[in-house]
């Protein structure tokens, strides 16, 4: 639960970033683009636990938005290092052992 809510956060905070902070508008769209699929990423990983690909999935997202954040033209400083920092912590977010409600006890009776 923990995890799924870092990764909301983040998600959300990189999308709100990407209109508040200047980019230009390919970092603009790769902010937001990361930020939704990292969201839809998170729920399902969240509504089908039991599937490490999916956490593994916002990992190569992260990659992804760490890479783009290199190659792709930014208009401030601010608006890189936050990418970075957001791509950082969404990466070693996935890192963190997945923890699954505990199954029921089946009673013998």
């Amino acid at each position: 639960m923990m995890t799924l809510v870092l990764n909301l956060l983040l998600s959300g905070w990189l999308f709100l970033s990407a209109f508040v902070l200047q980019h230009t508008e390919a970092s603009a769209w790769n902010a937001v683009a990361v930020a939704l699929a990292v969201a839809a990423v998170a729920f399902f990983a969240f509504a089908m636990p039991g599937r490490p690909g999916l956490r593994w999935l916002i990992a190569v997202l992260a990659i992804w938005l760490l890479a783009a954040t290199m190659l792709v033209p930014h208009l401030t400083l601010a608006s890189m290092v936050n990418e970075v920092v957001v791509a950082i912590a969404l990466a070693l977010g996935t890192f963190r052992p997945p923890v699954f409600p505990p199954k029921m006890a089946r009673s013998h009776g």
